[in-house]
């Protein structure tokens, strides 16, 4: 609908938005958003991404400045065309847009397996997914359904080869006890990090990496609560007993859970600037520990 006539006290369907007509109305529920209220709290950029992956079409910039309108509009501000966005928009993509040194592919495979810890993945996975122009997949060793350690169901797929700019994500969890004596895992696991670019961990999701060798002779962390025992899966690893998150080489390791939040908005400082890392702290309302070295768990088990 021209913004002019949009009036806030009759929002019924879709197209009583600004800048609304059929063609975006089919986009927006793609999306999942079945009427305008469904507007308030989204983030105009994590929308555009998520329709991009959902039609596997890459959709024209300006559809941005469409939902930023329309996020602006819920938010209780004025309706306003969608081209006044504009300037904002290519701001925003200009200060977040990833360099030609740290160019990566925009794929980031979840490994999954039973018994994962869910904030281990999840809480990454809430930073990562607003990445522009990245796409996460949610894999597990043969595919299939894959069982948190809190009952939480994941359909995943076959780990596939991994391509040399591609980031792997290994999350940590009980499941990880018995999964260091299955030796086909780990020579999997093994050839899949030898073939990605950079190599997340998140709790004891550093012990499965540990156990494949190619820790051997690097810096590396994990939950200080089961330090001891990953530290006894490989004891060439250089186990770091007081850090939030090590980066050594293509490897980023970090502490217990939540640790793995701080840890993923460190590498997306790394990799696409400090400012959108802070801008996704501020989105999520989350209090972002930006220092790895701040540890404030480590004296709690006598480190």
């Amino acid at each position: 609908m021209n913004p002019a006539k949009v009036k806030r006290d009759q929002l019924q369907y879709l197209t009583d938005l600004p800048n609304v007509g059929e063609a975006v109305a089919d986009d927006l529920l793609k999306l999942g958003i079945n009427k305008p209220q469904d507007l308030i709290g989204r983030d105009a950029y994590a929308m555009y991404y998520e329709l991009c992956e959902l039609t596997g079409t890459q959709h024209d910039p300006c559809m941005i400045d469409v939902f930023l309108s329309l996020t602006d509009f819920m938010q209780g501000n004025e309706a306003k065309p969608w081209w006044k966005y504009t300037e904002q928009r290519k701001a925003y993509l200009q200060r977040v847009s990833v360099t030609d040194k740290h160019h990566l592919t925009g794929r980031i495979y979840c490994l999954l397996f039973n018994d994962y810890e869910t904030l281990d993945l999840m809480g990454p996975v809430e930073f990562l997914h607003r990445l522009p122009d990245v796409t996460l997949h949610y894999v597990s060793q043969q595919g299939g359904l894959i069982r948190s350690r809190q009952g939480f169901y994941t359909e995943t797929q076959p780990l596939p080869d991994l391509g040399e700019n591609s980031v792997l994500l290994i999350p940590g969890g009980q499941g990880t006890r018995t999964l260091i004596n299955d030796a086909e895992f780990i020579a999997m696991l093994k050839t899949r990090v030898k073939q990605t670019a950079l190599c997340l961990t998140v709790c004891t999701g550093s012990a499965l990496l540990a156990a494949t060798g190619e820790l051997n002779g690097l810096r590396a962390t994990s939950n200080k609560r089961a330090f001891e025992w990953v530290r006894s899966v490989n004891p060439n690893v250089q186990w770091q007993p007081v850090a939030r998150w090590v980066k050594d080489g293509k490897f980023y390791t970090s502490s217990g859970v939540s640790a793995g939040m701080d840890m993923a908005l460190g590498f997306i400082s790394d990799y696409y600037g400090v400012e959108l890392a802070q801008l996704i702290a501020e989105q999520t309302e989350y209090h972002w520990i930006s220092d790895p070295n701040e540890d404030h768990f480590a004296g709690l088990y006598g480190y």
